[in-house]
């Protein structure tokens, strides 16, 4: 054997015997997801159509909640898994004039399994915006826009994340141009780098009769999974080579001595 080789490289090789299956182990700390949806309403205008002098007999609502279907709503903890929302249901809050008119909310779900635990967590949001004509001759009109932005990340040996989102509206409110309908998703996995992440916003304009009442729904539903198998134990055999390659350099100098 060479002995320049020897010195040079058995300690590195012997270095990455020995550190190489705690690396290994630690690489398989957590399994994670993390994902969002924000979802925005902007009320830019309401005009009074029949009598614009009259004050605005109009009530706006905005709520957010958690939908309770066993379906759409549930969490599974393996061994050791937990997932964590960011919001919890919220009662209406009343929105007043004049506009521009901002409701809000950011809705998130997180988990994370450590090393032989598993989770699986789904959970479908609704971001409501109720309108309620009050007078009984004025017809409004709403100009409003609808913004959005969702974000799913997923990490570690063996995870999935996808959040999807779809919007429409009951009533009696007639819409100029586009109606309010649509869907959207983004998802991710383990073997992507950064969070796949998607932007949108656009306007809607709507006509509400006298003693008129119209919905606007969005629903986003968050999908998480997360995998994380437990650690390998080392085999006794790598051990044992691994003690041989440490005694060579002894062995070596023994027979050099002799």
């Amino acid at each position: 054997m060479n002995t320049y080789l020897t010195k040079k490289h058995l300690a590195p090789a012997l270095a990455m015997v020995c550190v190489t299956p705690f690396a290994m182990q630690n690489a398989q700390a957590a399994a994670t997801f993390n994902s969002y949806a924000t979802v925005t309403y902007t009320i830019n205008s309401i005009t009074n159509l029949t009598n614009p002098s009259n004050p605005l007999e109009l009530d706006i609502l905005g709520t957010f909640g958690l939908h309770q279907d066993e379906v759409e709503h549930f969490e599974i903890a393996g061994d050791d898994g937990s997932a964590t929302l960011s919001l919890v249901d919220q009662g209406p809050t009343a929105l007043f004039s004049p506009a521009p008119i901002s409701y809000s909310r950011t809705f998130g779900l997180n988990g994370s399994t450590n090393t032989g635990g598993d989770i699986t967590a789904s959970y479908l949001a609704l971001f409501d915006l109720d309108f309620l004509n009050n007078s009984a001759t004025d017809n409004y009109n709403v100009d409003f826009t609808l913004s959005y932005s969702l974000s799913a990340a997923a990490a570690g040996d063996a995870a999935i994340s996808d959040v999807a989102i779809d919007y429409g509206t009951f009533g009696d409110a007639t819409f100029n141009g586009p109606a309010f309908s649509g869907a959207d998703s983004v998802s991710t996995n383990w073997e992507e780098l950064s969070p796949a992440q998607l932007s949108y916003s656009q306007n809607f304009n709507f006509d509400l009769a006298a003693e008129g009442y119209t919905g606007l729904s969005v629903s986003a539903r968050i999908f998480g999974y997360a995998d994380q198998p437990a650690a390998v134990p080392v085999p006794s055999a790598l051990w044992l080579f691994a003690s041989g390659l440490l005694a060579i350099p002894g062995i070596k100098k023994s027979k050099k001595s002799a």
